[in-house]
């Protein structure tokens, strides 16, 4: 199956029989490499419109990973006053990324970028240790990254 000719090549076609037909080659021949390289311009000139429409466009926003900053803040200011089961962590945090010295030790991670889909920048990203003692949280470490 043969695909319809595009636009361009009607019009080069088209210039082509008119080169033949009055046969002023000279010309005819000049304005017909004119009018293609104006053809070829606005094409790039096409491609470049879209291209950065479509990079430049698109809304920029914040993108969160791991565990809610909220609720991570939350936990780090009142530990010390109130005893936190893993029960209650798990309810509050979800399940850690990692559980280390025979699960007395929780890792969660917790970022945020800011941009769009093509290219983020990091605002934070941090890293909560949780350790445990009795099923009691014990003590929090927090290493920004």
């Amino acid at each position: 199956a043969l695909s319809p000719p595009s636009t361009s090549r009607l019009i080069i076609n088209l210039l082509f029989k008119l080169f033949i037909f009055f046969n002023c080659y000279k010309y005819c021949y000049t304005l017909f490499v004119f009018i293609v390289n104006k053809l070829k311009k606005i094409q790039i000139l096409m491609a470049f419109l879209v291209l950065s429409l479509l990079v430049t466009s698109c809304a920029k926003q914040y993108y969160y990973a791991g565990i809610s900053e909220n609720t991570a803040e939350e936990i780090v200011s009142n530990y010390p006053s109130n005893n936190y089961s893993k029960e209650l962590i798990l309810n509050l945090l979800g399940a850690p990324l990692i559980k280390e010295n025979n699960g007395d030790l929780w890792i969660y991670i917790s970022s945020k970028d800011y941009g769009n889909e093509t290219f983020r920048k990091s605002v934070y990203k941090k890293t909560l240790k949780l350790y445990f003692s009795n099923n009691i949280l014990l003590d929090i470490k927090e290493l920004s990254l």
